[in-house]
């Protein structure tokens, strides 16, 4: 049997911090404890199992794979299983050998016991498991639970889970646990690992961790206002601009050119007025591409960019103009190379140009610090503020 562990995801995460923050860090002791959410506490017949799968999800039907945790020590006693107290009286007692043992064994984190980092809850253990083996994918790697999304990405594999929206999911079935054997002991998807440390340099980079305001006034994921700054910045420096044309958009500056925002609904739209050549850079955040129809006179489907292709093709000769769609890295686009007919580019791409610049733009470093959040592979808020609360509250602790 295997566990698999649901984490970063809920409420109660928005303002707490979850005991699950420990499942990618060993203790100071060397040592890897594994907490199953929620609570932490596990059935009778679960404290044999196998392993635990660590996943977070990235969205509906689509989870992310973080970890898989292998020879499992129970840190829950038996007597948990069998008592008869009513449930508060037993989780108590169960606390308080955890407690013991986390001074006996010396489990602290950043200098810190486990214990002390978390408050006092009657309905919450510290830890379920220690582990002797953890290994992590080499690359991204995702569990899609409904089947046709299985080949839609690249190192996507479909697993038919049954819990929708329980934390933590027990695989017996052997159809279940036979597929996932073979992925999880597919030698080329895995590395064995042990996860990091907190040491004193991780403690100062998240709990430290750079802010912007879009993600203040909550709109960093908002494309309005991404589009207007990347505008503002090129059309305020000529010489980032002709740079950004030439490396990024791989095109020469003419001196008749001019930067414009919703142009026919085009995010941003570069129009030589020599009629020489148009350049289409659509923006996408989190949306998909929209305004999908069938056209009247034949079946193509027809969606915005082909509209905004066609708004380039009308305001230039022998066409002369190049279609472009920027996407945050985690967009589920990102990975291709060219989608409808243009090409894409990423993010981490835009960013690396602009972190390479030396600017006198105003507000140049805060634009380089939201670029930056949607450079990474992929975006889940929740696990980066569970990181920052730990690191900050082990902080608090060593003065």
């Amino acid at each position: 049997m295997i566990i698999v562990n649901r984490m970063f995801s809920g409420t109660f995460l928005e303002n707490e911090l979850g005991h699950e923050a420990i499942n990618l860090f060993r203790a100071d002791n060397g040592e890897h404890y594994i907490y199953v959410n929620p609570y932490g506490i596990i059935s009778k017949q679960a404290k044999d199992a196998n392993g635990v799968l660590l996943l977070r999800r990235l969205g509906s039907h689509r989870l992310e794979v973080l970890g898989y945790a292998a020879e499992l020590e129970c840190l829950i006693r038996d007597e948990f299983f069998t008592s008869k107290e009513k449930i508060e009286k037993r989780n108590q007692g169960e606390i308080e050998y955890q407690k013991y043992i986390i001074k006996k064994y010396n489990i602290r984190y950043g200098g810190v016991f486990l214990d002390d980092i978390y408050p006092f809850d009657r309905q919450t253990i510290y830890a379920t498991f220690k582990t002797g083996k953890f290994k992590k994918p080499k690359d991204k790697m995702y569990i899609v639970t409904k089947e046709d999304l299985n080949s839609s990405e690249e190192n996507s594999y479909y697993l038919n889970l049954k819990a929708k929206q329980s934390l933590k999911e027990y695989i017996y079935d052997e159809t279940i646990l036979a597929r996932l054997n073979e992925i999880l002991n597919n030698s080329e998807l895995w590395v064995e690992e042990p996860c990091e440390q907190i040491t004193d340099k991780i403690l100062k980079n998240l709990s430290k961790k750079e802010n912007n305001f879009l993600k203040i006034i909550g709109k960093e994921n908002d494309e309005l206002a991404f589009s207007n700054w990347i505008a503002y910045v090129l059309r305020s420096d000529k010489e980032l601009f002709e740079k950004f044309c030439s490396e990024i958009l791989g095109f020469e500056v003419s001196k008749n050119v001019e930067i414009l925002r919703e142009y026919e609904n085009i995010d941003i739209y570069i129009k030589d007025n020599d009629k020489k050549f148009a350049i289409v850079l659509e923006n996408k955040i989190k949306s998909d591409i929209n305004g999908i129809r069938h056209d009247l006179e034949s079946d193509e489907q027809k969606n915005q960019l082909d509209k905004y292709e066609e708004k380039a093709k009308k305001d230039v000769s022998e066409k002369n103009y190049k279609l472009f769609l920027s996407l945050p890295n985690h967009h589920k686009l990102a990975k291709k190379d060219v989608y409808h007919g243009y090409t894409v580019i990423t993010y981490k791409k835009i960013y690396d140009f602009f972190e390479k610049q030396k600017s006198e733009v105003p507000f140049y470093k805060e634009f380089l610090v939201a670029l930056k959040d949607h450079s990474r592979e992929y975006r889940n808020e929740l696990y980066d503020k569970l990181n920052e609360r730990l690191c900050n509250k082990i902080m608090q602790k060593i003065g």
